[in-house]
């Protein structure tokens, strides 16, 4: 009998799975917390589980989340680079990174949260981060398995859960 095998793409796809690049210099991560949630209205907040992308890296990130259960979007908050190192070494010009997922991520919208997200103070500059760039079509492909890892990982612990 042939095992079966489930590839990862077939697990998470690039639409189940939405990146925000932020560029906040210097700003550590509770001070940056505490203006998203008092601009955004958001209680986004610390976990209490880290991540580490493998168990010889020495980066580790606190994971903080919240849940927007009107709209069924799920928000992780991540660092992408502090004192023990980098997670996605192909984007060092970002300091934070925003999973969104859920499923009303289809139906978000997003541009009006891209807009929000960018007025929030200490928030240099934000982006989308794009899972095919032509130009760096291998970081953005990378970025994205570091994501489905992520994505993965947060399951497993039971962090993302379907909001109803």
């Amino acid at each position: 009998m042939k095992g079966l095998t489930l590839s990862l793409s077939e697990y998470v796809r690039p639409e189940d799975i939405r990146a925000v690049a932020v560029q906040a210099p210097g700003i550590p991560s509770y001070t940056l917390l505490h203006f998203v949630n008092k601009e955004l209205g958001w209680e986004l907040c610390h976990t209490r589980q880290y991540y580490r992308p493998d168990p010889d890296s020495p980066f580790e990130s606190g994971v903080f989340s919240y849940a927007m259960e009107i709209e069924r979007v799920r928000v992780f908050l991540l660092e992408n680079r502090n004192e023990s190192g980098c997670w996605i070494r192909d984007a060092t010009d970002v300091d934070y990174w925003l999973m969104l997922t859920g499923s009303g991520l289809e139906f978000f919208a997003f541009d009006d949260f891209m807009k929000a997200l960018a007025s929030v103070s200490r928030i240099f500059y934000c982006y989308p981060y794009p899972w095919i760039l032509s130009a760096r079509k291998g970081a953005a492909s990378r970025a994205f398995a570091c994501f489905q890892d992520l994505y993965m990982e947060l399951d497993a612990r039971g962090l993302v859960q379907p909001l109803r």
